[in-house]
């Protein structure tokens, strides 16, 4: 007789996200028992694919007795912890992003108490921290590392890096820039000569599944999710505009934002070491499948 393995269980936060739908319905896909986190539940009319395995929690992490109730009863193998405020509205007022990233980031791993890892979404742009968002979020961190320390609660801080998929918001540069093209407009935008670390979302989502998968040794540690290859913003738009084949990217039109970091670019080498993981995907074929879908108006 053969023994049926039990469906791994798996919580994610902020799943309406780019990255928590597309490692909901990976997870889903593989045969997990999801449970689904965020601020507001799909509308009826936007559950009509979700996958099966999956369980939709409309939970707010500024508040801790909703998440506690909702881990008690999950029990994970691990979390993902990919909920935050301020991804696209980086210059959010300072309070919002201190309850909406770092108490909701405490309220988590409190809940947690160790049971299970939580692999803890990260920006670079906490390295230099031009904005609010960036601060809190480094804030956020170095809690997930004082409770690694103190409590020996296993964290792992997954930093993604210039991630971009299928239907991206109007709100980012490609989203922006996509629309554009598809209408045969001309994109108004600054000179783009900033270096960034472009990763397709299956290889985001292939690389926070590693790192929740990996020995004890990554706790507490970083793993960068990027190419560990640098290409410039303008180089990245003036491609998406050939593959459209209509409209065109006017390079210079628009001001550089200050304190723009001039690059961004993930060690993939450590990453390879620390969780056995590596991207897979090229700027050229996932812009091809960014190019086949449509620009959503939402906040992803």
């Amino acid at each position: 007789m053969v023994r049926k393995v039990p469906a791994e269980r798996v919580l994610i936060t902020g799943a309406r996200g780019l990255v928590g739908r597309a490692l909901t319905r990976r997870l889903a896909a593989d045969g997990a028992m999801v449970f689904a986190l965020d601020r507001e539940m799909p509308g009826r009319a936007d559950r009509s694919d979700i996958p099966d395995g999956v369980e939709y929690n409309e939970i707010d992490l500024r508040y801790a007795a909703g998440i506690k109730r909702v881990v008690e009863s999950a029990s994970p193998a691990w979390v993902a912890h990919l909920a935050a405020v301020g991804v696209t509205d980086p210059f959010l007022p300072i309070g919002e992003a201190l309850r909406g990233n770092v108490e909701a980031t405490i309220n988590l791993l409190r809940a947690v108490a160790g049971r299970c890892r939580v692999v803890a979404a990260r920006t670079p742009g906490e390295i230099e921290a031009i904005n609010t968002y960036a601060a809190s979020k480094a804030a956020a961190w170095q809690f997930c590392r004082m409770f690694h320390r103190t409590e020996g609660w296993p964290v792992v801080g997954a930093m993604l890096f210039q991630v971009y998929g299928p239907n991206p918001s109007a709100r980012t540069v490609l989203g922006a820039a996509l629309k554009a093209a598809m209408a045969g407009e001309s994109f108004p935008m600054t000179s783009g000569e900033q270096k960034r670390d472009w990763i397709y979302i299956d290889d985001v989502v292939n690389g926070i599944i590693c790192a929740a998968r990996a020995d004890s040794r990554v706790d507490g540690e970083t793993v960068e999710l990027g190419t560990g290859i640098g290409i410039a913003v303008r180089d990245v738009v003036a491609r998406l505009f050939e593959i459209v084949g209509k409209g065109r990217p006017m390079i210079g039109a628009l001001p550089q934002r200050p304190g723009e970091p001039p690059e961004q670019i993930a060690d993939a080498d450590r990453a390879e070491r620390l969780i056995g993981w590596r991207a897979k995907i090229g700027i050229d074929e996932g812009l091809r499948r960014l190019t086949s879908t449509d620009v959503s108006d939402g906040t992803d």
